[in-house]
């Protein structure tokens, strides 16, 4: 899981550095979901990151979380 704690503006970008294919983890992401958000989720998985862009139309009033699921 990723938790942002604030609300990002839609199409902002969202970089976790932790989630990047060479990062310690080191694992291939195979699905992102925003939680409290039903629709699916514009997200690419880089080198040294994960890029999520945040959507529109969420509604969430303090806080977000993404639950991040590799293979």
């Amino acid at each position: 899981y990723a938790f942002c704690m604030m609300i990002p503006e839609p199409g902002d970008k969202r970089e976790i550095y932790s989630f990047g294919l060479k990062s310690d983890l080191g694992k291939k992401i195979k699905s992102v979901e925003l939680l409290g958000y039903a629709k699916e989720l514009q997200w690419e998985q880089c080198e040294d990151k994960l890029v999520l862009i945040y959507p529109e139309g969420v509604g969430l009033k303090t806080s977000v979380c993404f639950k991040v699921s590799s293979q």
